[in-house]
């Protein structure tokens, strides 16, 4: 028998909505990101609610749609037929801005981006005006989605013999309210086979198809967790957790590092859906594994493991300002947590009070402040920074074998280091006063 996490893990992936992920949410995430922090550093100084140079504000949507004394400033999907493209890539001698100092090429690239996917831009109305009393926010856990669950009588319906349970009978009392008719039932091959491509992916095989009638509550049951039961199952709902998780192979950014044990999270979560793991021990362990107790060595790389949710995040490791980029990280740790497992966005606080979903600045920064307080890079100065990588433990004798060959390689890298430097030092003096070096001159191998 399945366990209670399939049925309702099931249940609710099912449900979610088609849209969930797509463009529009990348879309926005885009513009909160790298937009709406270049308008607040650059432009709003001048085309802010304060003061409107050229008639011109940038800091609400219709501000740059209707523009300022020369016309609209951005021209959705042509980055060409812009005035504000035309004015920061600096190809007009008497529009140049911003005035004092071109912007960098990286946001040079952001803004066309921006402009070409559509200058999507969420922010609706001016800074200060007074929202709409459907779309004020409702920080006091008014909102619909903060609401407990509460049971609610079960419809009465005209055909009473349709229903097998009282599902049905929500199902049916809209189907009659709507003045239609229920569809004929399914025979049973043709719900074998929606079930099998629901729970699968996978077209059904001959050899696992029910032997007999699934009208029966009790047939459809166990073949129902027969399919809940099945590889099959954990790979296909899996892409779904690996997707809700942003799982990458590599960084992305500005110089693109593989990710050389993604692999391992991927199949952390494979194994935690075969084994009916339940998700809130999922969730603990991809949040805080390091710091869960274990038993064993396998508990242990399981938990570690499973911290590679923290790390897999699109993150341009070639930053140069590093308190920004460890700033960066935080914020996409925390936007995919509130995503995943809130259903909440959180990133909009980084900059301001949301306005939509109840979370303050105040409680933005005191969140980051547990993710700051981890030691996320292992190094801080270099040109391209890099994750922390973390042995796994192995079991018995095989750990102990492992360490001393650890320290037997440590010893080696160490003897080459100082060789390096003795062919790096040797004759240095001497060859400097040289004019010319042959390279017989030189030690080592050239």
């Amino acid at each position: 028998m399945a366990s209670l996490f399939s049925r309702i893990f099931c249940c609710l992936l099912l449900t979610l909505p088609a849209g969930v992920w797509g463009a529009a949410t990348a879309d926005t995430a885009f513009f909160e990101n790298r937009i709406r922090p270049l308008f607040v550093e650059h432009c709003q100084e001048c085309h802010g609610d304060k003061k409107q140079k050229g008639n011109l504000r940038l800091d609400f949507k219709g501000g740059w749609e209707s523009g300022g004394d020369s016309g609209p400033a951005v021209t959705p999907g042509k980055p060409a037929d812009s005035l504000m493209w035309k004015a920061v890539s600096y190809t007009d001698r008497d529009l140049k801005m911003p005035p004092k100092k071109k912007l960098k090429p990286e946001q040079l690239a952001d803004l066309n981006t921006w402009i070409t996917g559509g200058a999507i831009d969420p922010r609706d109305t001016p800074p200060g005006a007074a929202l709409p009393k459907a779309a004020a926010p409702k920080a006091d856990g008014s909102f619909w989605s903060f609401q407990p669950p509460v049971a609610r009588p079960v419809p009465a319906v005209k055909n009473t013999a349709w229903p097998a349970n009282d599902i049905d009978r929500f199902i049916l009392a809209k189907v009659e309210a709507a003045g239609l008719k229920s569809a004929p039932d399914a025979d049973t091959a043709t719900l074998a086979r929606r079930l099998t491509f629901d729970l699968t992916g996978l077209p059904p095989r001959e050899e696992t198809l029910p032997a007999k009638s699934l009208d029966s509550p009790q047939a459809l049951e166990a073949f129902v967790d027969s399919l809940l039961a099945s590889p099959a199952f954990a790979e296909r709902w899996a892409s779904h957790w690996l997707d809700m998780t942003r799982f990458a192979e590599s960084s992305g950014g500005g110089r693109s590092l593989p990710f050389k044990d993604a692999w391992r999270f991927r199949d952390y979560v494979l194994e935690s859906l075969r084994e009916n793991a339940p998700v809130n021990r999922m969730i603990t362990e991809m949040v805080a594994g390091d710091l869960l107790p274990h038993q064993t060595a396998e508990d242990r790389r399981r938990h570690l493991t499973a911290t590679g949710f923290l790390a897999l995040g699109p993150t341009n490791y070639e930053e140069q300002d590093k308190g920004v980029l460890r700033m960066d990280i935080v914020d996409e740790q925390m936007d995919t947590l509130g995503k995943s497992f809130l259903g909440l966005t959180i990133g909009c606080a980084r900059c301001h009070d949301h306005k939509f979903d109840p979370i303050p600045t105040r409680d933005y920064y005191a969140m980051a402040g547990i993710l700051r307080s981890t030691r996320t890079l292992k190094n801080y100065t270099d040109n391209v920074a890099h994750w922390i990588d973390t042995p796994l433990p192995l079991d018995g004798e095989k750990e102990t074998l492992l360490q001393a060959h650890e320290k037997e390689v440590a010893a080696l890298q160490s003897q080459i280091a100082e060789l390096k430097d003795q062919l790096r030092d040797a004759g240095g003096a001497e060859l400097r006063r040289q004019k010319t070096i042959k390279s017989s001159d030189l030690p080592g191998i050239v």
